[in-house]
């Protein structure tokens, strides 16, 4: 079982307005893509099409459409690949929920996606693969933003208002993700049966607990689980 810890960021002006960019950014395929679903899906109904059928349900379908977008549209690829590819991955994952509630394969039904506006909710920067993009030392964070018009790779170092805990092996993350919330969250493979204790809510008791009034607004870092692919159904 995963778990996870938060831990705020502290982040200056410049380095939150370049975070608001490339969030913007990777807020941009996600809508375009779901464009390109809603057209998807109309055709499917009229031919059945399973070739159609496949990139709408596989959890790589969308995904193999980002390559294309960013060839289309240079100023993508100032994001690095990783936000990218989940903002795919995230349509992937809402479109099989919405498929499962349809199919009576969850409690409650959910409708198709929507658009999402940027400026009603941050889209979160993730990094699914262990310190790939991303690097910590000590408290100190540094991501990967992409390339320039120059081919130069882009970084952004930011610096943790705490120390990882005690419990925390650095070897056992493996992902991370920024969010715009009150607090930022790393997650780990550490075991339920080795923490304090096996309820979820009563976990939150030993995560570390920061008074927002410190530095605000904050993103934070969130580690979790890639999403499970789902057999194509449609």
């Amino acid at each position: 079982m995963k778990s996870a810890v938060k831990i705020l960021l502290q982040v200056g002006e410049g380095e939150a307005a370049v975070l608001d960019s490339q969030s913007r950014i990777a807020n941009w395929p996600y809508n375009t893509l779901l464009e390109r679903a809603n057209a998807l899906r109309t055709q499917y109904r009229a031919s059945q099409d399973k070739t159609v059928g496949k990139t709408l349900s596989t959890e790589r379908g969308l995904r193999n459409l980002i390559p294309a977008l960013k060839e289309q549209h240079p100023f993508l690829k100032s994001v690095y690949s990783s936000p990218l590819k989940n903002a795919a991955l995230r349509l992937s994952q809402a479109i099989r929920a919405y498929q499962d509630g349809k199919h009576g394969r969850r409690a409650k039904a959910l409708n198709w996606p929507r658009f999402r506006a940027w400026k009603r909710s941050w889209f979160s920067l993730q990094y699914d693969e262990p310190w790939k993009g991303c690097q910590l030392e000590g408290r100190r964070l540094t991501l990967s933003l992409g390339r320039d018009e120059g081919g130069k790779q882009l970084k952004l170092t930011l610096t943790l208002a705490e120390a990882l805990p005690h419990w925390v092996n650095h070897d056992h993350i493996r992902q991370c993700r920024i969010a715009k919330r009150d607090t930022s969250t790393l997650s780990s493979s550490r075991s339920s049966a080795s923490c304090p204790t096996g309820n979820h809510s009563r976990r939150r008791k030993w995560l570390p607990s920061i008074p927002i009034t410190k530095i605000s607004p904050m993103p934070w870092i969130v580690m979790g689980r890639r999403p499970r692919s789902t057999p194509p159904i449609f």
